[in-house]
């Protein structure tokens, strides 16, 4: 899962641009919808571990946990 989502905020980089995911943020270019139920679907250790390592992803991945989190919100 957590190749998937690095793989998906690549492919969102290299369609829409670093400035459009950074400046309207990864919901307008992503399916934030769709991962986020996979996310809520995981055991919540495993969602943690998964939400842990892509935060790590230096290229827009606290970016995109922040924006998960708010849609599970």
């Amino acid at each position: 899962m957590v190749t998937d989502l690095v793989n998906q905020i690549r492919a969102a980089h290299k369609e829409f641009g670093r400035y459009t995911y950074y400046d309207k943020g990864p919901g307008e270019v992503m399916d934030i919808h769709t991962i986020s139920t996979k996310i809520k679907e995981m055991d919540p250790k495993e969602a943690r571990d998964v939400l842990a390592e892509v935060k790590k992803y230096k290229n827009g991945g606290y970016d995109l946990v922040s924006s998960v989190l708010c849609e599970l919100q």
